[in-house]
């Protein structure tokens, strides 16, 4: 199973929101461009997320298609840094589209790669 799944990065923002607004953030799924994609879609983002993390210098621009559902994004990664522990960690940007219904939404994350767990996303302090 891959560490990451960049097509649950919704999810992730979620966590971080208040509890009092996590009842009233759930409604963005619904027309967030995840919302939206297919197994093939989720798999073509996710290959293509963990390939800018581990290959592609900062500010380089990965990008992602599906012609069968017109799905598509890229994966940025826009800065590399060690943790505490000596990990290497990335900040990247996802933005993700689909073509029915129209939508575009832009995430940006954390992850840093356990040896042993690989890419994790984590809070940047």
């Amino acid at each position: 199973m891959r560490a990451v799944e960049f097509a649950t990065i919704a999810a992730i923002v979620m966590v971080s929101i208040a509890p009092s607004a996590y009842s009233q953030a759930l409604g963005f799924m619904d027309y967030s461009p995840i919302a939206y994609y297919t197994t093939e879609d989720n798999r073509i983002a996710d290959e293509a997320g963990l390939d800018a993390l581990d290959n592609y210098a900062d500010m380089t621009v990965r990008k992602w298609s599906n012609p069968a559902t017109g799905a598509s994004g890229t994966i940025t990664p826009l800065e590399t840094y060690s943790n505490e522990a000596g990990h290497t960690c990335r900040k990247a940007r996802a933005i993700d589209r689909t073509t029915s219904p129209p939508l575009q939404g832009q995430f940006t994350f954390h992850l840093c790669k356990d040896p042993e767990k690989g890419w994790q996303f984590v809070k940047k302090k």
